[in-house]
């Protein structure tokens, strides 16, 4: 059964912070796909592509991440601006 959008932004957000947090069971594969293929949605699509340069506009500080303190802040922007749309009626 498909997801309706407001579910779909919900399971954005998670994806966004499991990443961002670090979450063990975050999947590179699955983020991979989030943020290199191309959504329907425009406001979705706008923030996996804000979530796709977050790695190049805030490199990494130390080794192994994925980015920077300020990037991690942008990604988890990024997901409460998806769960506020989420929550609006």
């Amino acid at each position: 059964m498909a997801k309706n959008w407001k579910e779909e932004y919900i399971a954005a957000a998670d994806l966004i912070e499991r990443f961002a947090r670090e979450e063990p069971e975050r999947r590179y594969g699955e983020w991979d796909d989030f943020t290199s293929i191309p959504i329907k949605d425009p406001f979705l699509d706008r923030i996996r592509i804000a979530c796709d340069e977050v790695h190049e506009l805030y490199p990494p500080t130390k080794p192994g991440a994925f980015t920077s303190e300020a990037g991690t802040r942008q990604l988890l922007g990024l997901a409460r601006e998806l769960r506020e749309r989420a929550a609006a009626p």
